[in-house]
């Protein structure tokens, strides 16, 4: 049985060995979908195994994912490349504002801004279409970071974005082979101030830590772990899912 992120038959398709493919572009519109859901289901593994103590199957996983992603940078001899990282999570709220300048005065996108409906953060993107496009965000190098397939009954579109995101990017809207909208956002990222510390006491038992956390910077803090000091000994808190809005504040209760 495949247990890869491509089935034998997706494999085929990208190595040229699978012709009779009525719709090459629907079919692989498709395998990027279930490709996208399977790495969901991947980050998902992840942290129940770090959530189960098996901290060491996870470093495996980074420093076997790291080596891959070298191994094909040098092969395909890119100098560099914007990577990003992280997860977070809260709480919805207002949107927080972004630089946004628009490349056309004719453009089918009519606003980039940062979202986080249901828990998710991530970037909105408002359009007027009147045929099915695809939407793009790229980061100055060209590379696509999110690709959707979006409908004209739709007039937004939500970017879940578990990563930073610092510097400038593209929101790009394809049509038909052609461009039909782009627009550059850009963020100076996020900023952390850690206010004063409260300690919660049950006689001499010390029952929690509540620790004031400040984003002044203009995009989501994302908060993955943190390390502290008690009686002596550094513990370190792991974080599944957590951020924190631009320009707001966040108490985290940590229990000994």
């Amino acid at each position: 049985m495949n247990r890869g992120l491509l089935t034998e038959g997706e494999r085929e398709f990208y190595r040229g060995d699978k012709p009779d493919i009525e719709d090459p572009q629907g079919y692989r519109y498709n395998v990027r979908s279930r490709f996208r859901d399977r790495l969901d289901e991947l980050e998902t593994d992840i942290q129940i195994l770090r959530e189960a103590g098996e901290d060491d199957l996870v470093d495996e996983f980074s420093q076997r994912m790291e080596l891959s992603r070298r191994e094909l940078l040098g092969a395909v001899g890119i100098a560099g490349l914007a990577g990003c990282t992280g997860v977070s999570d809260n709480d919805t709220a207002d949107n927080a504002n972004t630089t946004t300048n628009a490349l056309s005065e004719d453009t089918a996108i009519q606003d980039v801004t940062l979202d986080d409906p249901n828990n998710t953060p991530g970037i909105r993107v408002t359009f007027d279409i009147d045929d099915y496009g695809t939407l793009m965000l790229e980061d100055t190098s060209g590379e696509i970071l999110k690709e959707d397939r979006i409908s004209p009954s739709a007039n937004e579109h939500h970017f879940e974005t578990r990563f930073a995101m610092e510097g400038s990017y593209k929101v790009v809207l394809r049509q038909n082979g052609e461009t039909t909208g782009s627009e550059i956002i850009s963020f100076d990222g996020a900023s952390i101030e850690i206010g004063a510390i409260t300690q919660r006491w049950d006689g001499n038992a010390l029952e929690g830590i509540d620790l004031p956390i400040t984003n002044t910077g203009d995009f989501y803090a994302i908060i993955t772990s943190l390390n502290y000091e008690l009686q002596g000994d550094t513990v370190q808190k792991h974080f599944g899912y957590y951020y924190i809005r631009p320009s707001s504040t966040e108490t985290i209760s940590i229990a000994p």
